[in-house]
Formats: C-alpha cells, structure tokens, sequence
C-alpha cells in the first residue's frame, strides 16, 4: 500500500449522486517502480483490497459503508511541434525520448521513484509548455495541443477525447492520469 485517499459522504458505486451520509469511499494506491509498473496502473488485487475492507469495517463504527475502490485512470496525449537547439553530436529522436520522459514523470508523478500521488489537481497547459521550453535542448515549440481520455479497467480508451481551452482537468475526485508513449513530438 503506498496511498490512501479517504472521500467521506462518497458513494462510488451510483449513477445518481455520489453524495451519501455514511459512506466512506477509501481509494487505495499500490506503490511499484517503474520497472515493474507494466500496465501503468497503481493497482493493488482484488484479494488485498477486500481483505482491508473487512479489517476496516471490524473497527469502523456500524454506521459505515465503507467501499474500497481502485483509482480511475486518465491518459494525457500531449502534441506539438519543437525545434531543437543545434548542438555537436546531437540526436533527436534521444530528446524526443526525453521529452516524452519528462511530460509523463510531470503529469503522472506516482509512476516514478520517490514522488507524490496528486488526485483531482487541475493542469494548466502554460506549465506543461514551460516545462518543456525549460529543456536544455529545446529552443521553442509551436501548435501545442492536448488530448485526455478516460479509460477502462483494461487501458482502452473510452469515448472522444475530452477538449479544454487551458487546463487537464480530472473527471473524478479519484483519477490519476497514467504515462503514456503516444504522445506527438514533431520536428520542427
């Protein structure tokens, strides 16, 4: 177990109103490396997380429902268009690699070594794109877009790609944004 995220008053399992008195949503976080995260999923099974629930409701008051859940997944695409700083010996497709690197350890920092679990934190586009003009390597970029989907217990995507004007906004109060390689870094 790496984090746990308590939504009281939160019902996760209804179309209706996720607001009800008594229920204790807890959101639980598995902590892995990134050499072993293969799916990019902080998920803990199944078995451990029926076996909290269980332990929970031994000592919990008997006015609790309590519900344990896995977090829901979100995936950023992020495009644009970048021109390299001219420099002996470089290779592009390495900074393109890079790039990609550090966008996913920016917006999926739960997925690397010794970092924070954010939920439902709003991302405004103007830090990603300082992010990446911050870059030794990067001398501007140009037509930056972004691309959020919601996804499925399986990593598919669900539905259209979900368009803001400024922000990453998360769809829940339990999402996490996962890394991804399909992000579209074009040479300028």
């Amino acid at each position: 177990m790496y984090r746990v995220k308590a939504l009281n008053h939160y019902r996760y399992d209804t179309a209706l109103s996720n607001v009800a008195a008594g229920y204790v949503t807890l959101i639980l976080v598995a902590r892995s490396t990134a050499s072993e995260n293969i799916s990019w999923k902080p998920l803990l099974s199944l078995n451990k997380m029926l076996r909290i629930k269980e332990h929970l409701q031994k000592v919990a008051s008997p006015h609790a429902r309590i519900n344990v859940k896995p977090p829901k997944a979100e995936m950023v695409e992020v495009h644009f268009k970048v021109k390299f700083r001219e420099m002996p010996g470089m290779d592009k497709e390495l900074y393109k690699k890079q790039l990609k690197q550090t966008i996913n350890e920016y917006l999926s920092p739960w997925a690397y070594e010794n970092s924070e679990v954010n939920f439902s934190a709003n991302i405004e586009f103007s830090s990603i794109i300082q992010l990446i003009d911050n870059q030794s390597y990067v001398d501007y970029l140009t037509d930056f877009k972004i691309a959020q989907y919601q996804l499925d217990e399986n990593n598919s995507i669900i539905g259209n790609a979900i368009q803001n004007l400024n922000k990453i906004t998360p769809q829940t109060d339990f999402t996490l944004f996962i890394p991804t390689d399909s992000h579209v870094i074009e040479e300028i």
